[in-house]
């Protein structure tokens, strides 16, 4: 390397201008640990690096990173021997291939990643699948395709006394459909006797509706969503 000096990274040093030429800086250092070096090219400024022989005895450089002294928008010479004092460390612990290491787990963060992102998305999707409301819905227009002329009271009862008066619960997921609507209709005073009775009857025909498989439903859709969900023409 033209311009190379062991042992000649210092501040001062690294105030040098460009003149021309590649100018390099290489910190001392034990032989077979690798080094930090900087590199001076074009208007860039200075570079480091951490410069190591991989297994092909090939010299490879690290970049770590653009100096600045200050270390606000670039590295500063401290925090740069920190650095490569790291390297040192994985390359003197056998790890002689730095670039493919870091790759590797540059890869295996990004799989991670999608992995994590693909999850939360089919639960978000599941979660929008099992809402209560979805299921009620569901249930209303099974009955109104049966040709059930209670049909309009189920519906009425339910954006009534579901969907306006406990719109949080409508949004749960639909573990326990019978329980968790009937406790929000029959509670308090608001439905009358009348229409209280109408819902338990609801309540019991829901619930038969969430738990009465549908002929080709595939096995791995869980009970008691597998009715419902077919019903409501789930990619399922």
């Amino acid at each position: 390397m033209l311009g190379t000096r062991a042992n000649a990274i210092s501040n001062v040093a690294l105030g040098a201008k460009w003149r021309g030429e590649d100018q390099w800086l290489i910190d001392g250092g034990t032989r077979g640990a690798g080094r930090l070096v900087a590199r001076l090219r074009g208007e860039d400024g200075w570079h480091f690096f951490f410069q190591y022989f991989d297994s092909d005895d090939k010299r490879r450089l690290w970049p770590i990173g653009p100096y600045d002294p200050s270390g606000k928008r670039g590295v500063s010479l401290q925090a740069a021997r920190d650095r490569a004092a790291e390297l040192s460390k994985l390359y003197r612990g056998g790890v002689r291939e730095i670039h493919a290491y870091f790759k590797r787990e540059l890869e295996a963060e990004e799989r991670a990643r999608k992995t994590a992102e693909e999850a939360a998305q089919r639960a978000e999707q599941d979660a929008r699948r099992s809402t209560l409301r979805q299921l009620l819905d569901a249930y209303v227009a099974h009955l109104g395709r049966a040709g059930k002329q209670s049909s309009g009271d189920v519906r009425r009862i339910f954006n009534k006394h579901v969907y306006q008066a406990a719109p949080d619960v409508a949004e749960r997921r639909a573990h326990s459909p019978r329980r968790v609507a009937g406790r929000s209709l029959l509670a308090g005073d608001s439905l009358g006797a009348r229409n209280r009775e109408q819902a338990r009857s609801y309540m019991t025909g829901l619930g038969l509706f969430a738990i009465t498989p549908v002929p080709g439903a595939p096995a791995h859709v869980p009970q008691p969503q597998c009715a419902w969900l077919c019903e409501t023409g789930s990619p399922y």
